[in-house]
């Protein structure tokens, strides 16, 4: 049975990259959005993972860089705009009719926690929620490491 396609956000960076690395080495296909073609997409290139650009704002872009893929996962970069990117992604995840998507989620997230980075964390996970037909999966990083990081 052929491995699914994976659309991994935020490859380029220390978390994507990691998540690709381990993908590869269980020779599973990767498709990686990029802001730009550029050194880091390169060296994706010479792995073997397939880039694409596409601005994390822009629906029609993502449901593009998603055809061909069945799974995608989402790191979110956190800045004011956020919902804003995670909307558009869950928007393309469903018109792409992706099986699912991972995020990373954060620990605390909550809708009344004081931080407001926190809140948009919560509200994104909440649009993650509701993509008709896609399944999402939320990893919290925080109930992760500790356990690693102390075996």
């Amino acid at each position: 049975m052929k491995p699914p396609k994976i659309l991994v956000t935020g490859a380029t960076g220390r978390t994507g990259r990691a998540v690709v690395e381990e993908f590869l080495a269980k020779d599973i296909p990767v498709r990686a959005i990029v802001h730009l073609k550029d050194v880091r997409s390169a060296a994706l290139e010479r792995q073997g993972v397939e880039t694409v650009v596409a601005d994390m704002f822009d629906p029609d872009q993502l449901t593009d860089a998603m055809r061909g893929a069945q799974r995608a996962y989402y790191l979110p970069f956190y800045e004011p705009c956020m919902i804003q990117s995670a909307t558009a992604f869950a928007v393309a995840a469903r018109d792409a009719k992706l099986e699912a998507v991972v995020s990373l989620g954060q620990w605390l997230a909550s809708l009344t926690h004081p931080s407001l980075s926190t809140r948009r964390g919560w509200l994104m996970d909440q649009v993650f929620s509701m993509m008709p037909g896609v399944a999402h999966v939320r990893v919290n990083a925080g109930y992760i490491l500790p356990t690693t990081i102390c075996a």
